[in-house]
């Protein structure tokens, strides 16, 4: 099977085609795959996979990855998977022993270290989650996502922006080819509030940005952005006509992925900078029905993130506040300081809610 970061399905938020045609094709394929060989591991691995990606049915998809850990048992790789599981079931504290459990069969993976990460983050115990990523800095020297990532935490545990500034401005980032340097420049200056430096790279590199460990907001809706952008500089009339077709791109797709929450979480942006608030709340409402709580653990915080925003450019400030404490209570998603910082809430900044709620410690405190 090999160690664990190959075939990976630890992503936070899942922007695949989940169409039945697509569906019934893998379906088909894993059928005839365990047919033919059903005490295969690769077989079992094709199995779970389909169950964790394409149908999010994770009681099926562990009890793939549980015959997987029989099937291999000095293999890290069935006890990670079953941690990817448990993770999306909300038993937080079972997942993260799972990993560290494959940490110590293959201490060698950066995959098992990313989710490592990704899941002390979303407790929001960054302590931890700093030293897991220093430990993932070690297998990946080289890599400016690695460093960017590190120093990151270090500004959600404190909200200091200076680790990161030094990265920026160091030789990781200077060795970097130069869209990745730019995408991770602007990235950072989106999530501190420069304004002005974030609109005048995505003038200059369009649709270029960095990614981090477990997703960001928003990064695959990137039209949207640069028009959030837009937007706050003044320009509502470029920023709505630069969107003007992506509704029915987004409403097209949903004609044949109509349970895809991505899809509808990027249409109830889209149609919010629009103006167009009724449709916007019930793309929104549906994108965190089809990913609540209870179907994922994991990614919801995602759709209802989604849905703050959605209250937000409506000028329902009300709402908005009220959902991101729900977030805070509940999950790590978002962190305080890039709420704070960042340009994507803006309209809440001057609320003396909004400001007791970012200030308040147990808004960063550990979860779980």
């Amino acid at each position: 099977m090999g160690r664990a970061q190959r075939g990976a399905c630890g992503d936070v938020v899942q922007f695949f085609d989940t169409s039945k045609g697509r569906l019934a094709k893998a379906r088909a394929a894993i059928d005839a795959a365990l047919k033919l060989e059903p005490d295969s591991p690769d077989a079992t691995w094709g199995a779970g996979k389909f169950y964790y990606y394409g149908t999010r049915d994770y009681p099926r998809a562990l009890e793939y990855f549980e015959r997987l850990a029989r099937q291999s048992p000095n293999s890290p790789f069935g006890v990670f998977a079953c941690g990817l599981v448990e993770r999306r079931q909300g038993k937080w504290l079972s997942a993260l022993a799972k990993f560290r459990r494959a940490e110590q069969l293959d201490p060698a993976s950066p995959e098992i270290a990313r989710n490592l990460v990704i899941s002390l983050r979303t407790m929001r115990r960054f302590d931890e989650a700093i030293v897991e990523q220093g430990r993932r800095i070690r297998l990946l020297p080289e890599s400016l996502r690695e460093s960017f990532e590190l120093a990151r935490l270090k500004f959600f545990a404190s909200g200091s922006t200076r680790e990161v500034d030094e990265v920026m401005a160091g030789p990781i980032a200077e060795r970097a080819d130069e869209q990745t340097r730019i995408g991770y420049r602007k990235l950072w200056a989106a999530t501190k509030g420069d304004l002005t430096a974030a609109l005048r790279l995505e003038r200059e590199y369009p649709g270029v940005w960095g990614t981090v460990v477990g997703g960001a907001f928003g990064t695959d809706n990137k039209p949207w952005m640069r028009a959030v952008m837009m937007a706050q500089s003044g320009d509502l009339a470029g920023a709505r006509a630069s969107l003007e077709k992506s509704p029915s791109e987004f409403r097209a797709r949903l004609v044949s992925e109509p349970e895809n929450p991505a899809i509808w979480a990027a249409l109830a942006q889209t149609e919010a900078l629009l103006g167009h608030h009724e449709e916007a709340l019930a793309a929104a409402r549906r994108a965190k029905e089809l990913m609540s709580p209870s179907v994922d653990s994991l990614a919801w915080g995602f759709t209802s993130l989604t849905l703050a925003y959605v209250y937000t450019a409506g000028g329902d400030k009300d709402h908005a506040i009220a959902e991101l404490q729900h977030l805070f209570d509940t999950i790590g998603t978002y962190n305080v300081h890039q709420l704070a910082m960042g340009i994507w809430f803006a309209p809440l900044k001057d609320d003396p809610r909004f400001q007791a709620m970012v200030n308040d410690p147990k808004n960063n405190a550990p979860l779980f």
